[in-house]
């Protein structure tokens, strides 16, 4: 009973951290350009997610997410549409995740990653352009004159997250410190 409370506690705090790390990573460690946005703000969600499934994916999603609305722009009508890709993205790689109970392929993890990364994209521009029309700045060029080259930032950031998580949630796993439980 006492180990099941530990875990319990091990993985609040880690999905703490994670969607901290996630409003760090995107309100601070962030390239924008326009309407483009180059940032890692991802890599803790995907981790969340690879590791513990899409419940605790979509809880870092939301919540740094969240965050990165909260403090960069307040709380605006369009708030909850900039959050629901983060929360996609958890959703998505953490039910792959859970339907592998464990087992992450390289191959399949690899192609989920970058399932998601351009989900997201094209998430992104929609609440683009939903931002843009219900808050009164819409143009053409702003919402789709870059469109291309948010896919192709895209494509590039997930190669580099499948670089970074896949060994990493291997051995976090293989170590025992967090992973997919029989609860889930």
């Amino acid at each position: 009973m006492k180990k099941q409370t530990n875990r319990r506690i091990l993985r609040i705090v880690m999905v703490g951290m994670l969607a901290a790390l996630c409003y760090v990573l995107s309100a601070y460690v962030s390239i924008k350009a326009g309407s483009m946005k180059f940032t890692f703000a991802g890599l803790p969600i995907l981790l969340a997610s690879l590791l513990f499934g899409p419940v605790d994916g979509m809880l870092v999603g939301g919540i740094g997410e969240f965050l990165s609305q909260l403090f960069g722009y307040g709380l605006t009508p369009t708030t909850v549409l900039w959050i629901l890709p983060a929360v996609v993205r958890g959703l998505m790689v953490g039910l792959y995740a859970k339907s592998k109970k464990g087992a992450l392929p390289v191959v399949g993890t690899s192609v989920m990653i970058v399932l998601s990364s351009l989900t997201v994209t094209l998430l992104n521009g929609l609440v683009i352009w939903a931002d843009a029309v219900i808050m009164g700045y819409y143009s053409f060029a702003y919402v789709f004159g870059t469109t291309g080259w948010r896919f192709l930032a895209s494509l590039i950031t997930a190669v580099l997250y499948c670089v970074v998580l896949i060994p990493l949630t291997g051995a976090l796993r293989k170590s025992g410190v967090a992973g997919l439980s029989k609860e889930q």
